[in-house]
């Protein structure tokens, strides 16, 4: 039975994404891999297939795990490795397409992280791996094992006539990564003294964690060459040596961080920016894990030399710096204390979210390759570079659907009273057919540029806003934040934009009634300016602070919970998805302001003879009211929903499609991924091969097990 301590930790890892639980009322289910159609399979088999088998092209082992998969590099790939990759698939040197389809199938399972390296190990044998086998495959991977060790007559028995199933096959590269290690270490401690060089000890770290990161594998070598930064030695013994006890406590850590990560959550409930010092989080460790004092140790002295080298902590992001220019105090202080940043450097997050984006891009920029001076000024450019996108996608929105924001207008303009038996517009529609038919196409885009010239800065505004308040109102515990205050930042977002877009606005307006007028002369924005003034230019500015307000306090907390309604398993959303939320959340938001948009439209409409006239939002609604009726506060509202919905999908959609034309990698330099260049997939991995290109450097990174890609 669980505690009620235990059941509030579990609760919050729930929250956090690291612990899955069960709810029979759950609505969303686990994110299944969609299997690729047949036609398009094959297609791809048939675009990769070289070899001439019985009058017919079929995929060699070549086709298959280099050119296509990419597992191995094409010029100068490892003979051997590729000969076991083949003898996994019965012996054969290509596949059939049959057997290209079905390793498809069998990449989209749960154990495929399992399975294959199994089915690499015993060459595709259904009995089970042979010891025989074992220590052939073995010779080609970064592990190492005494052939006289225990594990070896633990797993095959006395005599090596033992298969190991592939039921015990995980648990068993488990034991085999711990065993590769010990053996790794006992043949550098020559003299069995139990102390390894700092050499060795740096060497043998790099090969049984291969998968690491750069800057944790630089951070590592430059430690050794201070070992006491390992824990200290005792007094009498070579400074230069490592103990196996620190070696063993060291490879724990790098093996055991997610676990790490776990205790840490626990510790800041969830939220991810919390400094943890050594003490609270070797208490929490004692509770929920088998931490010991030595390893918890070693974690906080890495994270301390990461603060120094700038890739964590309080000065990440503006290095390489030279932290000895930091007051030492200050130094100590973080240094004893970490945050999950610091974790994430030794075992980043998997970004699943560009699943969909398999098509490989050049960066305009290579920003990998710049010095840290010139990466300071790129990180200016970034936030002109993000502004620029954002104020194209954000026109491209507004001009989509502006002929629909001018119908609106003109409807919302229209008087209508007991003593006027006509009216020029029925409803949308036969607004729309007039405009165009008396005005053309172009009349349906008047009023166009003060939009345009609008749109960036209230953009920019709007967004700022809504992610500095939404910043400000958020739980400094938990990292959470309540629905008052996503409608309060929403709010704030909608109150700041009034300023600035009020002018434009009523420009815009002006202009997009000024075709119902067929005599009289061409009205352009510079005459409604000059006609308006300075305070005139904010007429109606109260019933836009009505509009807007409610609006944006409407639409973001919607579109933030419907984005997270829409977000897959691994919490990521597609465009798709993102255009879907905006519309959704965008309906409600648009369709309940209208009132007050309706009063706006008729205050900073130029009244005409024998219109009436508003003073203010009061009266402009009690005349509106006493001549029209109620639903005359409703009119243009489907107009208004069919323009704010989808403007902003658009405005997404397009802001992606920006991205991917002119895209620029911003990351900073030194922090690639430690998976290589030839694992990454491409739009021909559709279906499970999407899986099966990230395999290797899964196998890598969550095993431990690489099998070498190049030629010695």
């Amino acid at each position: 039975m669980l505690k009620e301590n235990d059941i509030g930790v579990v609760k919050m890892l729930s929250s956090c994404g690291l612990l899955k639980t069960c709810n029979c009322e759950m609505k969303r289910k686990r994110k299944k891999v969609k299997l690729a159609n047949k036609t398009d399979l094959k297609k791809i088999y048939e675009k990769y297939a070289t070899l001439d088998v019985e009058g017919g092209k079929c995929m060699s082992d070549v086709d298959f795990f280099v050119k296509f998969l990419c597992w191995l590099p094409e010029n100068g790939h490892n003979k051997r490795t590729l000969e076991m990759f083949r003898n996994s698939f019965e012996n054969k040197n290509y596949l059939t397409l049959e057997e290209f389809e079905q390793f498809e199938e069998q990449a989209s399972s749960v154990d495929i992280l399992y399975r294959l390296p199994f089915h690499i190990f015993s060459k595709g044998s259904p009995e089970g791996l042979s010891y025989t086998d074992f220590v052939r495959t073995l010779e080609n991977t970064n592990l190492k094992c005494d052939v006289e060790a225990d594990f070896i007559q633990f797993y095959f028995g006395k005599d090596c006539s033992k298969l190991v199933q592939l039921s015990e096959f995980p648990q068993f590269l488990k034991d085999l990564s711990a065993e590769s290690a010990k053996s790794a270490f006992k043949a550098c401690d020559i003299e069995n003294s139990g102390y390894i060089s700092a050499e060795n000890f740096c060497k043998i770290i790099l090969c049984i964690n291969q998968a690491l990161p750069e800057p944790v594998k630089e951070s590592i070598q430059e430690m050794t060459c201070n070992c006491k930064m390992l824990g200290g030695l005792e007094s009498g013994y070579d400074v230069h040596r490592v103990s196996f006890g620190h070696f063993s406590a060291f490879n724990n850590i790098l093996k055991n961080i997610d676990t790490i990560k776990i205790v840490y959550l626990a510790i800041c409930g969830g939220n991810k920016k919390v400094e943890v010092s050594k003490e609270d989080f070797m208490s929490q460790s004692q509770i929920m894990t088998s931490l010991t004092p030595l390893e918890v140790d070693i974690l906080f002295k890495l994270c301390s030399l990461f603060h120094e080298k700038g890739l964590s902590g309080p000065w990440r992001g503006s290095l390489p710096v030279d932290w000895r220019v930091v007051e030492d105090v200050e130094i100590a202080d973080h240094q004893c204390q970490i945050t999950f940043s610091d974790l994430e450097v030794i075992s980043p997050t998997a970004r699943s979210d560009r699943s969909d984006e398999v098509e490989e891009k050049d960066s305009l920029v290579n920003v990998q390759q710049l010095t840290s001076n010139q990466y300071q000024v790129i990180q200016l450019l970034e936030s002109f570079y993000r502004f620029t996108l954002g104020s194209v996608a954000g026109a491209v929105g507004a001009t989509t659907v502006y002929p629909v924001d001018l119908v609106k207008t003109r409807m919302q303009n229209q008087r209508t009273s007991s003593y006027l038996s006509e009216t020029l517009y029925k409803n949308s529609w036969d607004c729309f057919r007039k405009v165009l038919n008396h005005e053309g196409f172009l009349g349906l885009y008047r009023g166009l540029l003060p939009q345009l010239v609008g749109v960036s800065p209230e953009k920019a505004i709007k967004l700022t806003m809504n992610d500095l308040v939404r910043g400000n109102l958020k739980d400094e515990m938990t990292g959470n934040l309540p629905l008052w205050g996503e409608i309060i930042a929403g709010g704030c977002a909608g109150a700041s934009q009034v300023m600035f877009t009020n002018p434009l606005e009523i420009v815009k307006i002006r202009l997009q009634v000024a075709g119902e007028i067929s005599s009289g002369s061409k009205v352009s924005a510079l005459k409604v300016v000059k006609d308006l003034g300075l305070a005139g230019l904010y007429k109606g500015s109260a019933a836009c602070f009505l509009r807007d307000i409610p609006f944006s306090g409407i639409f973001f907390p919607a579109y933030a919970h419907f984005k997270d309604y829409f977000a897959d398993s691994s919490g990521q959303n597609s465009p798709l998805s993102l255009l879907t939320a905006g519309g959704l959340a965008g309906i409600p938001a648009a369709f309940l302001v209208t009132p007050a948009d309706v009063i706006k439209t008729r205050l900073q409409v130029k009244a005409r003879h024998n219109q009436t006239s508003y003073l203010g939002v009061r009266d402009a609604a009690s005349k509106i009211y006493g001549e029209e009726g109620i639903r005359a506060f409703w009119k243009g509202s489907v107009a208004r929903m069919c323009r704010s919905s989808p403007q902003f999908g658009v405005t997404l959609l397009a802001y992606e499609l920006l991205q991917k034309v002119f895209y620029v990698d911003f990351s900073k330099p030194g922090r690639q991924d430690s998976i290589s260049h030839s694992c990454k997939p491409h739009a021909d991995h559709i279906g499970g091969f999407r899986v099966a290109s990230s395999i290797l450097p899964d196998m890598e990174k969550k095993l431990g097990l690489v099998f070498h890609k190049h030629d010695n």
